[in-house]
């Protein structure tokens, strides 16, 4: 995994027609560092997470990973990106899936190995639960050789004995393994509890918030 000191961005505009999304998204993110990014339905939060990755042309963006200026970073394989749709084909194994991402390498025989896919190995991707696919995937990002990863909608039918164990998935990515995350969630609370600093839409911007109360200043009352 490259060492990169931070991931950037600066002055992120975009708008749908007449209605501005993003009006000057600068966020900042460290090595070892979870930022959780909150707001409404609507905010912004997946077109933000989009055009970072680079599947979206913002109106105006500046992304700069490790002081290097990027544009469709994710070309560079040094993001991963987990977006609300599901990714992985339904025909597919489990097992076949993991491999086809993963290589084989040591975190791909650990990944299989991990006592909640274990016994999913055989099956086909389309058959399992949503919240089987989703914790899959979930580690499938994490698991990735990139040195900063977008998470959006993680907890997305997860069932809560199994949230848990997904939080500290993250967490050891980031803090044991020096990913920066980015991480949001309607399921805020996992999000309030995972994050390092939380950062919250408001007015197309984003601004700090250090608990729920900062939250409703904000004007995100969920």
């Amino acid at each position: 995994m490259d060492l990169i000191s931070s991931l950037e961005v600066d002055s992120l505009t975009h708008s749908f027609g007449q209605h501005r999304v993003l009006a000057g998204i600068f966020l900042k993110c460290e090595p070892g560092e979870i930022v959780g990014v909150l707001g409404p339905n609507g905010c912004g939060k997946t077109t933000m997470l989009r055009a970072l990755f680079g599947v979206l042309d913002a109106d105006s963006m500046h992304l700069a990973l490790g002081g290097e200026t990027m544009d469709h970073a994710y070309r560079t394989e040094r993001l991963g990106y987990l977006a609300q749709e599901p990714f992985l084909p339904r025909r597919m194994t489990v097992r076949g899936a993991v491999k086809g991402l993963l290589g084989e390498s040591e975190i791909c025989r650990t990944l299989l190995d991990h006592p909640r896919i274990a016994p999913l190995q055989r099956q086909r991707v389309g058959s399992l639960s949503g919240g089987e696919q989703r914790y899959l995937e979930v580690m499938l990002i994490v698991s990735l050789p990139a040195p900063f990863v977008f998470l959006d909608e993680p907890f997305t039918e997860i069932e809560p004995i199994h949230r848990e164990p997904l939080k500290d998935m993250i967490r050891h990515a980031s803090h044991t393994d020096r990913k920066g995350v980015l991480i949001t969630d309607h399921a805020y609370r996992d999000v309030l509890d995972t994050a390092d600093r939380i950062e919250v839409f408001a007015g197309g911007v984003l601004r700090p918030a250090s608990g729920e109360a900062d939250l409703k200043r904000w004007g995100y009352t969920p």
